[in-house]
């Protein structure tokens, strides 16, 4: 066991002489009085809020390649630097108002819209700026066309959209009120509860559910050999 520590606090000297120790908080020179951080960290918070990717975020943040993976992966599970992050992302949602209610809210406008609601009486598709904010909430995309009269440009007019796939807005709320969960169920003969009896010892264990081959078969090796040749 000795030798075991011995070897990992060699490692380590390795790793620290090699990539310099993460965990030596930086002079109070290179801090930032507002939120604790060093000017690389704040950096690397702004960089992964892009992607989620630390290694990345590292490298753009001023860390050599060949050690970003390293700093990265200490740098993510710092407190400072985890509290800067949910902090960000606690900004961000409330710039863009993402709430779990909005969320929501947009689910359910792209699983009940009604279809009817995008033509007129004559069957023709209704302007989009015409349609009310629910109802257009729904389109993904749409086509125009323009129609030419003696070679000029006469009207525009909506000729075709794509609505949100209904089923996965139905499915994602269905799945947030926890409806349509698999179940499986299992029972004995007609439906009944599975008949269940405690056993006490291993002799007994053998008496229900005797082996079929009970002694080992003897295989003769030179056969088989020959066999498979």
């Amino acid at each position: 066991m000795v030798l075991n520590r011995r070897k990992n606090t060699t490692n380590t000297k390795k790793l620290t002489r090699r990539f310099g120790s993460p965990f030596v908080e930086p002079p109070a020179s290179s801090r930032v009085s507002n939120d604790n951080l060093t000017t690389k960290q704040r950096m690397f918070v702004s960089e992964y809020l892009i992607d989620y990717n630390a290694t990345r975020a590292a490298i753009a943040a001023g860390y050599a390649p060949d050690t970003a993976a390293f700093y990265a992966s200490n740098l993510i599970r710092r407190p400072v630097v985890e509290k800067a992050i949910q902090d960000r992302l606690r900004q961000l949602e409330k710039v863009a108002t993402i709430t779990r209610e909005r969320v929501l809210e947009e689910y359910a406008k792209i699983a009940f819209v009604d279809p009817q609601k995008f033509y007129d009486e004559d069957g023709k598709l209704i302007p989009i700026p015409e349609l009310d904010k629910d109802t257009a909430a729904a389109i993904t995309t749409f086509n125009m066309a323009t129609k030419f009269v003696n070679g000029e440009e006469h009207a525009t007019v909506l000729k075709k959209i794509k609505l949100a796939d209904k089923k996965a807005a139905l499915d994602s709320l269905a799945k947030h009120l926890g409806m349509f969960i698999d179940r499986t169920e299992i029972s004995g003969p007609d439906g009944k509860p599975i008949p269940m009896k405690v056993v006490h010892s291993l002799d007994e264990f053998r008496k229900m559910f005797p082996l079929q081959d009970s002694q080992p078969k003897l295989v003769d090796v030179k056969r088989l050999k020959k066999v498979n040749e």
